[in-house]
């Protein structure tokens, strides 16, 4: 089998929000806010956004979409968590499945005069891509080709309208 490489999946994006780095910071690290900047589809993210804590991506139906734990934070510039895939499946436990898919993302804050430069990274993309079949590291390259310049991109645009308009 043939290792596909990993550090060709992802990559960061960034923007400018028009406020101050205290209140993005304020706006996005809510205990239990449902922020529904993270899908198009009604899903929302939700978290204590304290480390250690647990990070959960709901589907618009209230169900797990994706599940993980807040692995690091430094007020004010930057948090990172891992995600585990959880689909339908709410009683599975994701830190001890090793069948799914595990990404690191981080949400990285930086302060430049009255703005914000906001960026959202994928770090780290663990998944089932051990496999001879060049159409399966095809279909992974698309995707991730689609995470980061659509999706990822998108999330920014909601978040900036977001930040912007409280």
């Amino acid at each position: 089998m043939n290792q596909f490489p990993h550090e060709m999946l992802f990559t960061g994006n960034n923007i400018t929000i028009n406020k101050p780095l205290s209140e993005v910071w304020g706006h996005l690290t809510k205990a239990n806010q449902k922020y529904t900047w993270i899908d198009d589809e009604g899903g929302y993210l939700i978290s204590s956004w304290r480390e250690d804590d647990k990070i959960t991506w709901k589907t618009s139906d209230d169900k797990d979409y994706y599940r993980g734990i807040i692995s690091s934070r430094v007020d004010q510039q930057s948090i990172s968590f891992t995600i585990h895939d959880a689909y339908e499946e709410d009683t599975m436990d994701p830190e001890f499945n090793p069948d799914w898919n595990e990404e690191t993302w981080k949400i990285s804050f930086k302060s430049e005069k009255d703005t914000t430069i906001l960026t959202i990274e994928i770090l780290d993309y663990d998944s089932e891509h051990d496999t001879d079949d060049i159409h399966d590291h095809e279909e992974t390259i698309a995707s991730s080709e689609k995470v980061s310049q659509e999706i990822i991109p998108g999330m920014l645009k909601k978040i900036k309208t977001y930040c912007e308009q409280q």
